[in-house]
């Protein structure tokens, strides 16, 4: 069991870990610094934001 999580930091971890914290904004896991404004329909899925507004390259 966990008992203590540590605190997220002041500076800029450099590897992101991204939550939606709203619909308008996505923050790190691990760091204050690390926050991106978001569009309702992008999908947050931790190291990544996908914009569902730029299409998928599908290879043939």
């Amino acid at each position: 069991m966990l008992t203590w999580i540590a605190p997220k930091g002041s500076e800029d971890c450099g590897d992101h870990d991204w939550y939606r914290a709203d619909d308008d904004t996505a923050l790190c896991y691990h760091c204050e610094i690390g926050r991106r404004d978001l569009d309702p329909d992008d999908r947050v899925t931790g190291h990544g934001i996908v914009k569902r507004d730029v299409p998928s390259v599908v290879s043939v």
